[in-house]
């Protein structure tokens, strides 16, 4: 049976991930309250967000 425990900052950030025997899996970095990265096998892998802003949004005309 494999398990997973996750550890939260005091707000509900996740930064980590670690198996049933407390390993690490992974890690995120956070920017404020924005994903930044995973660390994973000491790899770490970029979040990019897509976002809209108020001026692309469609409007009638």
């Amino acid at each position: 049976m494999n398990h997973r425990f996750e550890s939260f900052s005091g707000s509900t950030d996740r930064i980590a991930e670690f198996d049933a025997a407390g390993g690490l899996l992974r890690e995120y970095a956070w920017l404020d309250d924005k994903p930044l990265a995973v660390i994973e096998d000491g790899r770490t892998f970029h979040v990019r967000l897509r976002t809209r802003s108020a001026g692309r949004c469609s409007r009638p005309r």
